[in-house]
């Protein structure tokens, strides 16, 4: 039998569990039987192996084959695994089959040839053969031959060629014959269950009949997922028309020799009639069933061409919805080249009009740069310049006011104070602005500088700033910093000195200096009891010339914390401030720490 695909073997109907079950109660009903039969000769008890009619009976070598074949279903009913144990008692399930088959072929050789070999009653003597003019202890023709078809069937049981299991065929004819022969029995044809008039030999019994159809079935459920089992337990087409056609001869055989011994016997109709009544039935009994399973799998053809015809209508309709969506899809995928390749267009232009802006920039910037320079180079030489006619004219009145000082008017003597005050004051302005034209000049580099040093030895250099007239306060050793110490040392010197002349008059300027550290950063603090800054002034402390107070009142340029924010600057650091009026300022330094 062919080997059925896997998609049809998901739709068994029966169980496994339930062919082992079958298969189980086979080799043991098989086994039983022929153990029955072999006690019933080994004590004298005919009833143990005589069939129906009771002239026909069990032999012994009928008997050795019940048992021999039901252990070798025993034994090969499993499979062969890899295990030794089960490899073994596969093996020798196979070997019984074997001795089984070779046994049947010599009986069968017997039947052929009439020759008789020994075999017959090799272990107990029939002496009731005479009964019915058979040959003692020699199973029936039928028997011999389902012997070698069941025997060959166990042996060959997993051995498939070309996709073909041979054993399936063999155990398909064996139960064939054997129920052509139950059905000689219910319909009393005695020529079908081997009892032949014309030649010698043994009929096949009810329970050797019933052994064989045992034990056919349960080779059959042995292997359930292939063969013939495979293919009537689906439920495939195939499976249906199967279960339907397969029965179909058996049946109608039966009910066809059903009909005919009623006719014969019970009615007693003449033999032309039974015969034109048999030769009606066998066509009926064969039409039928063809003809319903014609109808169901017409039906199932139907069902078959409106699955294919709804299933056609559905791939045409998700087709016409994939061609609109493939046709939007390539609107869409248009539109995106087109968006992409406008972008890109687009792109070009940027990078063209960034090149160009870049060049004009850095154009414009050599020429500022340029500018710029022109312009703190003039700076730097005007404000030198302008340094020495304020020097003469400092020097012309301070020499009016000491050598001819009897001689001038107290109006004049007024006049050439706000002279010299002026030329003072300008000639302070003059400095700052070269200090701060020098900031911006000086290229930087910055190294570490010892801050505690540099601040120690600023306060020694100005004597305004010692005590008693100041009290300075370094608290805690100051750490060196990264730094331009030229830019450092103008910071510090702003921010004390503002510190200094920025108090309360009569008041003594307190300042405090000290650091936090905070790697990599370290933050330098001035705080004093000064005047303080209000929060309206805090965006005009940084810028150029810029008077928080009146000039006689603090002198000053405006232009100092000018210097301090740019300086810091220059050094990569941060400047700011904490104050309220009348409450004094904290300022402070953010620089690099010094590794």
């Amino acid at each position: 039998m062919i080997e059925l695909p896997a998609e049809a073997r998901n739709h068994l109907v029966p169980p496994r569990s339930l062919a082992r079950v079958v298969t189980r109660i086979a080799w043991i009903a098989s086994t039983a039987l022929g153990s029955l039969a072999l006690a019933g000769w080994l004590l004298g008890v005919p009833t143990l192996y005589s069939g129906w009619p009771s002239a026909l009976h069990m032999t012994v070598n009928g008997a050795l084959m019940f048992v021999l074949l039901g252990l070798a279903l025993r034994f090969t009913m499993n499979g062969s695994h890899a295990h030794e144990s089960v490899k073994l008692t596969y093996r020798l399930g196979q070997l019984l089959a074997f001795l089984v088959a070779v046994a049947s072929a010599l009986i069968l050789i017997e039947y052929l040839l009439k020759r008789n070999f020994g075999i017959d009653e090799r272990i107990i003597k029939d002496s009731s053969a005479a009964a019915y003019k058979g040959i003692p202890g020699r199973p029936s023709f039928a028997a011999a031959l389902n012997g070698i078809l069941l025997g060959l069937g166990t042996v060959l049981m997993d051995i498939r060629f070309r996709r073909i299991w041979l054993a399936q065929g063999l155990i398909l004819m064996s139960v064939l014959i054997t129920v052509q022969a139950l059905i000689g029995y219910v319909c009393d044809v005695s020529e079908l269950y081997g009892q032949l008039h014309t030649n010698e030999g043994n009929g096949m019994t009810v329970h050797d009949s019933f052994g064989f159809v045992l034990l056919g079935v349960g080779l059959l459920c042995a292997r359930p997922d292939r063969g013939l089992l495979a293919i009537v337990s689906s439920d495939t087409p195939g499976g249906m028309l199967a279960r339907w056609l397969l029965l179909t001869p058996v049946i109608g055989l039966l009910l066809s020799g059903t009909l005919y011994v009623v006719l014969e016997r019970a009615i007693q109709a003449d033999s032309t009639f039974r015969i034109w009544a048999l030769g009606l039935s066998n066509l009926v009994f064969l039409t039928v069933p063809i003809w319903v399973a014609a109808h169901l799998l017409h039906q199932v053809g139907l069902e078959r061409d409106q699955a294919h015809h709804a299933l056609e209508d559905r791939v045409q309709q998700r087709t016409a919805e994939l061609t609109r969506a493939n046709a939007a899809l390539a609107a869409e995928v248009a539109e995106r080249r087109e968006a992409e390749q406008a972008l890109r267009e687009a792109r070009d232009r940027l990078e063209c009009q960034a090149a160009e802006l870049e060049r004009r920039v850095a154009e414009r910037t050599a020429k500022l740069q340029e500018t710029v320079g022109d312009l703190e180079s003039f700076s730097y030489s005007v404000a030198h310049d302008m340094r020495a006619p304020l020097r003469g004219m400092q020097g012309f009145a301070r020499l009016l006011l000491e050598g001819h000082a009897s001689q001038l008017s107290a109006e004049a003597h007024g006049y050439l104070e706000r002279i010299a005050s002026s030329a003072c004051r300008m000639d302070m302005l003059i400095r700052d602005v070269l200090n701060y034209t020098r900031v911006l000049q000086t290229r930087t580099s910055l190294v570490p500088v010892d801050l505690n040093q540099l601040v120690n030895h600023l306060i020694a250099t100005y004597p305004d700033w010692q005590p008693p007239s100041v009290e300075i306060r370094i608290q805690g050793p100051l750490p060196a910093v990264l730094a331009h110490e030229g830019f450092l040392t103008q910071c510090v010197s702003n921010l004390v000195g503002n510190a200094v002349k920025f108090v309360t008059p009569g008041t003594l300027p307190r300042i405090r200096i000290w650091a936090e550290v905070a790697n990599p950063e370290v933050m330098i603090w001035f705080e004093d009891n000064g005047i303080g800054i209000a929060p309206k002034d805090r965006d005009r402390i940084f810028r150029m010339f810029e008077r928080l107070n009146p000039s006689d009142e603090y002198e000053g340029t405006g232009i100092g914390l000018t210097i301090v924010r740019k300086a810091v600057e220059r050094m990569g650091g941060r400047v700011g401030f904490d104050s309220e009026p009348g409450k004094g300022s904290k300022f402070w330094l953010e620089l690099k720490q010094a590794s």
